[in-house]
């Protein structure tokens, strides 16, 4: 389970991760989800900032905020922290890559959540 939170957190840092024009979508479709799902509208500048330095899987986590940034409003739910991501069923493949990836990393240790 805390494997699966950190993933999808850092998913949020991925889907606007590590690469050139995704890094400039990330804050304004982050604050769009936000304000179009009435989440807790905080947080995008910092969640993106930190999505663009990832540790480790830096590839995977692009391959899976490519996927996700394409993904309409519909595909979106506001987190426990009031963020928006988009729902565990999207992009599943990407998102698998992701959490083996992180899991297979050395002195990457998860965070308790």
């Amino acid at each position: 389970m805390r494997t699966t939170r950190y993933a999808l957190a850092l998913a949020f840092v991925t889907l606007f991760s590590v690469g050139g024009c995704h890094r400039d979508r990330c804050v304004p479709i982050c604050e769009q989800r936000a304000k179009e799902l009435h989440c807790i509208p905080r947080e995008c500048k910092t969640k993106c900032a930190e999505l663009h330095t990832p540790p480790a899987c830096g590839k995977e986590m692009k391959r899976f905020e490519s996927c996700f940034l394409a993904e309409p409003a519909k595909n979106w739910i506001c987190d426990e922290e009031g963020l928006p991501v988009v729902r565990q069923e999207v992009c599943a493949k990407e998102r698998q890559a992701v959490i083996a990836c992180l899991q297979s990393a050395p002195s990457r240790p998860v965070p308790p959540h």
